[in-house]
Formats: structure tokens, C-alpha cells, sequence
């Protein structure tokens, strides 16, 4: 997988997507106090719709939505930002296994520290490495 690419100074921009409004809020608390910039999206056609609007290093999103799945949202993402960061997050242990092709997978409930922990990953910051 790739790191999202980050200037020196620049924040990361995720966009967090998640059909559940509490989770959604929920996670972009937890992101922007670590000093990402966050975009949100309660659902993948309007995260689609973002995604040609903003620049975006990670796409943090739920596969399971009544949209249509991340899965498919990450792929859609990936066309037309091939360098893309994604990650994914899910109640679901059935359907993981067609994202992890695609990024890391995070299981819910997931703790404000897991969550931490993937974003530090993805931009390259900590010891751990997500590709």
C-alpha cells in the first residue's frame, strides 16, 4: 500500500466515510485532535463527490453501506487518485477480506488509540508500517 504523501508542515487530509452519523462524528473527533484535516460523508456517492472536489491523502472508510460497499467506493477513489491511502473500517469479519487487497482493515468498536494508531501507519509516522 502506499503512504500518503505529506509535505513537511502540511497536515493530512482524510476523508472519513461512514453511513452511522455517531460513528462518523465519533471518528472525525479523534482525527482532527490529532491535526488531520477532515472531510466527512454519511454515504460513498457523496464521498465520490468529494473526492473530485479536494485533495484527499486517506480515505478512511466503512465498507459496509447502503450505497453502495467502501470496497467499492475505495476502488472508484483509487482510479482517479492512484496514490491514495485507504483504510478501512467494518462490524462485519465476513466482508474483510475483499477490502485487505485494497488497505488495512480496522474492526469495530474500535478504541480512539486503534484509530490513532492506522493514521500514524498510513503517513509513515511510529514504528509500524501498513504496506
Amino acid at each position: 500500500m502506499t503512504h500518503a504523501s505529506v509535505t513537511m508542515g502540511q497536515a493530512p487530509t482524510v476523508l472519513v466515510v461512514d453511513d452511522d452519523s455517531h460513528v462518523l462524528d465519533v471518528l472525525v473527533g479523534i482525527i482532527e485532535a490529532k491535526g488531520f484535516r477532515v472531510f466527512a460523508a454519511v454515504n460513498a456517492v457523496d464521498a465520490i463527490r468529494l473526492l473530485a472536489q479536494v485533495h484527499v491523502d486517506i480515505l478512511l472508510t466503512d465498507i459496509v453501506m447502503p450505497d453502495f460497499d467502501g470496497i467499492e467506493l475505495a476502488k472508484q477513489a483509487k482510479r482517479v487518485h492512484p496514490n491514495l491511502t485507504i483504510l478501512f473500517t467494518t462490524g462485519y469479519f465476513s466482508r474483510a477480506s475483499g477490502a485487505q487487497p485494497l488497505g488495512a482493515v480496522m474492526f469495530k468498536p474500535m478504541r480512539a488509540r486503534e484509530v490513532e494508531a492506522m493514521l500514524d501507519a498510513a503517513v509513515g509516522l511510529g514504528g509500524s508500517s501498513l504496506s
